[in-house]
């Protein structure tokens, strides 16, 4: 199981539970990507391409949000933007998949086969902040060795189905890699309270990216 939550500020802590968002499987392609907004160059060009693209898929959906909005308007429902914007982001926005939002701001994830041991940790932290620039985080990952994070992302998480909706400004959405273990797993390594509290192969939450304003010291 896949646990995706969505919430709002700084912690996930709101998310979980109230704003459960587990997402069936399937997909839709993205269209255009970094190349069509900003070419494929490096450093500060792709950053600016990157923007340039997010930017344009905010109008997008602003636009889109306007149109039912002024549709139930015309039904005589309410004008209130926020709740028209819910509607679209979980009912009308196209299907996609991490991967794809990825690839389209120029983050590739190629087959875990393909990797060599001493190349994971830096394709790992790429996919991190190109996750990070979707607004999108992992929690408790400390408990993978780095090939088996990558390995869960690479044929279970990325490729999960999800609404295609660009990031907004204090919004995000956690995935919780503990939520896909068994109880004594999160036992193991999560429990602070936990009689045979072990040792995790990795301290990276840590180091994971987090949002603006995230409390020093959390994961």
């Amino acid at each position: 199981m896949i646990e995706r939550n969505l919430g709002c500020e700084a912690s996930p802590d709101e998310a979980v539970g109230d704003a459960d968002v587990s997402r069936p499987h399937g997909s839709q392609e993205p269209e255009g990507g970094v190349n069509e907004a900003g070419g494929s160059g490096h450093g500060s060009e792709v950053d600016a391409g990157v923007e340039q693209y997010l930017d344009r898929r905010r109008k997008e959906r602003d636009q889109a949000i306007d149109r039912l909005q002024a549709e139930g308007a015309q039904r005589g429902s309410t004008v209130d933007r926020s709740f028209w914007a819910m509607v679209y982001d979980f009912e009308h926005a196209p299907s996609t998949s991490n991967r794809k939002q990825l690839k389209a701001i120029g983050v590739e994830v190629p087959p875990d086969s393909e990797l060599a041991d001493d190349e994971l940790g830096a394709k790992l932290q790429e996919i991190f902040e190109g996750l990070a620039r979707l607004h999108v985080y992992l929690l408790n990952t400390n408990h993978l060795s780095d090939r088996d994070l990558y390995e869960r992302l690479d044929t279970q998480i990325l490729d999960e189905e999800v609404r295609d909706v660009v990031a907004t400004e204090g919004v995000q959405e956690w995935v919780d890699l503990g939520m896909m273990e068994d109880q004594e797993v999160l036992d193991a390594y999560y429990n602070d309270f936990g009689p045979n509290r072990a040792k995790p192969p990795s301290d990276r939450d840590s180091r994971l990216p987090r949002p603006p304003g995230y409390p020093d010291g959390a994961a």
